[in-house]
């Protein structure tokens, strides 16, 4: 099956060719295997990180 992921940048303006990627997977794959599969794709395209801030810094 083909799947169509999109992602939108709320603060930035981008094309929109540049906000989805298609994807292919197998037809037999359940919801949950098709939303890890999406999950992954849109958060490549994100960068984050975290502090924890209730531990001293080194």
């Amino acid at each position: 099956m083909k799947i169509r992921v999109w992602w939108n940048y709320p603060e930035v303006y981008v094309q929109l060719e540049d906000r989805y990627e298609d994807i292919e997977l197998p037809d037999d794959y359940t919801e949950e295997e098709i939303k890890r599969e999406v999950e992954e794709v849109a958060f490549e395209r994100f960068n984050y990180g975290y502090e924890i801030l209730t531990k001293e810094k080194k």
